[in-house]
């Protein structure tokens, strides 16, 4: 296992005064690392892995439990393996640029939902937006994407923005009164 999965803390138990037990609500929930194996991939041809997780567990009730944490380690162990930017990663690109997800979207033409769902761990990109990820980690890239969208004003960080594809339709009320009168006719045939 890559060190890169190893927690900053300690391993010894240590009190998480802000969590509260699922099982009895009280707030005497104590953290301890611990490796844990798991499958990854389809059930019989799974890869196992391994990824430090934090373990919950309940001085007042006994009950132990896993939490968010613990899956983001797990995403993290899979991105390790299979190659990929982990999610921290992308949203560090990102704001790197110091780019809101909507302004990063715009530049790269990636879709904003998709990058939201990269940067939360919902999903794990392919290996070729990662492959097109790592090329944006070269600020010069970025300077060449942007000066391809169309002239507009740039925002505080210079970025330019292109205008925008379709136009908008001020009063729609105004364009509903002639779409009752739009009508198909036939060509006349000769």
């Amino acid at each position: 296992m890559s060190p890169r999965h190893e927690p900053t803390m300690s391993r010894k138990e240590l009190p998480d005064k802000a969590m509260v037990c699922p099982q009895c609500e009280r707030t005497n929930v104590v953290t301890r690392w611990e490796k844990q194996d798991f499958v990854y991939g389809p059930p019989g041809g799974g890869t196992t892995l391994t990824a430090s997780v934090p373990v919950r567990s309940c001085s007042e009730c006994g009950f132990e439990f896993l939490d968010e944490e613990a899956e983001l380690a797990r995403h993290a162990a899979i991105c390790d393996h299979l190659g990929v930017l982990k999610p921290a990663e992308i949203r560090g690109l990102r704001e790197r640029y110091k780019l809101s997800r909507a302004e990063f979207a715009n530049v790269t033409r990636l879709g904003e939902a998709t990058l939201a769902r990269w940067e939360n761990g919902i999903v794990i990109q392919n290996k070729a937006y990662d492959e097109y990820l790592r090329l944006l980690e070269d600020p010069a890239n970025i300077e060449k994407l942007t000066r391809r969208l169309s002239p507009a004003t740039p925002n505080a960080q210079g970025v330019a923005y292109p205008a925008p594809r379709f136009r908008c339709v001020g009063n729609v009320n105004e364009h509903r009164g002639a779409q009752g009168t739009f009508k198909l006719r036939r060509s006349r045939a000769a």
